[in-house]
């Protein structure tokens, strides 16, 4: 029942955290880590400061993993404790300004999976256009281990009167935010990604970008935005946005996502093109990001294998994969998949993806990157308690059907368990309720009109709350 989407992206007009997101599915990134004995990540942005024409108001983000602080139990908690140091120089060398924050991280226990998520961290500064060196340090408390990074910082100039447009910040999550979170920009949360990394573990590319200088609305008072992803060699390999806009002012933000997950594995640009429509003037900026796709790779492990090469793709990341599509298949299907070889499974693979690209002449599968995407979107709403989301009965529905029309929340009804119940008007007005049978935040499925699952009219009896009385 999966259906293949209308629009490649997902626009978010004027959004505004949660800052754990698993974002690391492999060792290449768009940016080197560190040294020492903490890798960590940065990059960069930097936006006109409004303050001042001479200055520019620049960014610099920081990411790790939680798997390499050491957490240290404090009565039924668990805490570590990192701290992140810069110092700014000029080109000569120059001391210019330092940074320096520190930040405890609490978990109430320590799974498995925490060891792969990501923490950022945001230092804002404002300096003159020109050169600089950033040394940046970060330290783990508990363990007194540190890692280190050296990187060139170019302060643009944003104060000529001429259309521009502020360094992209390519993020890992924007969403609206009422709280002015060290995150927040304009009512919004722009959860960095200094890594530029999007695919499989990550598969919408947000970006933030503000445009400056725009002309007074003389005549049409509308500006084009036109997304280009450019590939290797520099030419359009899609163009993602291309449309007009209303102007707000002088000044516009654009926040945006667009889902990348069929991208094939590699190195790719950004460009974002303005035009007033009527001052006539044009401003470009560009960003670098990579694209990690291990769907992909377990393709190409097919073609290795064929050739009697061993393939470059993990048992574990096989296995993996081979779990998440089993919604989607027969039961014949999975009886002869556990008895295949590993070549067999990855030509199996091959084969399933291809099969289901509804347009094999275009660059993108979409029939993956509408699976991805549903998989994903599970993972960050519907996990919990050792579980992903794609393994919860939410997940496996939403996968398999893809979102509901509507979404009825019952979370706080009398003398009955949070449930909630899913209308699927456009697949003949089926429905699925699920409910919070054990209070730990998994919702299970009660009942469903859908063929095949459970089918239960007396549902609402199952979640009755007995009260002890």
């Amino acid at each position: 029942m999966i259906q293949i989407p209308k629009h490649p992206f997902v626009f978010f007009p004027i959004l505004g955290c949660f800052f754990l997101l698993n974002i690391l599915p492999g060792a290449a990134q768009i940016s080197t880590p560190s040294t020492g004995n903490v890798r960590f990540y940065a990059d960069a942005a930097g936006f006109s400061d409004l303050k001042s024409d001479q200055k520019t108001y620049e960014e610099i983000y920081l990411t790790l993993t939680m798997g390499q602080l050491t957490f240290v139990e404090k009565e039924t908690k668990y805490l570590a404790i990192f701290q992140a140091l810069g110092e700014i120089a000029d080109a000569s060398g120059q001391f210019i300004d330092s940074l320096k924050i520190t930040r405890p991280v609490v978990l109430d226990s320590l799974p498995v999976k925490f060891r792969k998520q990501s923490i950022f961290q945001n230092f804002g500064i404002t300096l003159k256009p020109g050169n600089y060196w950033v040394n940046l340090t970060v330290k783990d408390y508990n363990s007194h281990r540190e890692g280190h990074k050296k990187m060139p910082l170019y302060v643009r100039n944003f104060g000529s009167s001429h259309l521009g447009i502020s360094e992209l910040q390519l993020a890992a999550r924007i969403l609206s935010d009422t709280t002015r979170s060290q995150y927040y920009k304009n009512g919004l949360q722009v959860i960095p990604n200094p890594l530029r990394l999007y695919g499989t573990h990550l598969p919408v590319l947000y970006l933030y970008a503000e445009i400056y200088n725009l002309a007074s609305a003389s005549g049409k008072g509308q500006y084009s935005l036109s997304y280009d992803v450019l590939d290797s060699n520099h030419t359009v390999f899609e163009t993602l946005f291309n449309g007009a806009l209303k102007k707000p002012g002088s000044t516009a933000i654009d926040a945006r996502g667009f889902n990348v997950i069929g991208f094939p594995t590699g190195e790719y640009t950004l460009r974002l093109t303005v035009h007033d429509l009527d001052s006539g003037q044009e401003a470009v900026q560009t960003r670098s990001f990579r694209v990690e796709n291990l769907t992909e790779k377990i393709l190409q492990g097919a073609k290795l294998s064929v050739a009697g090469t061993q393939a470059r793709i993990s048992d574990a990341t096989l296995e993996r994969t081979i779990r998440q599509i089993q919604y989607l298949l027969q039961p014949d299907q999975k009886r002869a998949l556990e008895k295949l070889t590993r070549d067999g499974k990855i030509q199996f693979l091959s084969n399933f993806w291809n099969s289901r690209d509804p347009n094999p002449d275009t660059k993108v599968n979409e029939f993956q990157q509408e699976f991805y995407k549903r998989l994903n979107y599970a993972n960050s709403h519907y996990g919990g308690h050792k579980l992903e989301g794609w393994q919860t009965d939410r997940g496996r529905i939403l996968i398999i059907y893809g979102p509901p029309d509507e979404i009825e929340r019952h979370r706080y009804e009398v003398d009955y368990k949070p449930y909630e119940i899913w209308h699927y008007y456009r697949l003949g007005g089926r429905v699925c309720v699920f409910s919070d049978l054990d209070g730990m935040g998994i919702y299970t499925l009660v009942h469903s009109t859908f063929d095949g699952e459970i089918h239960d009219r007396e549902w609402k009896d199952r979640v009755y709350f007995m009260r002890v009385k």
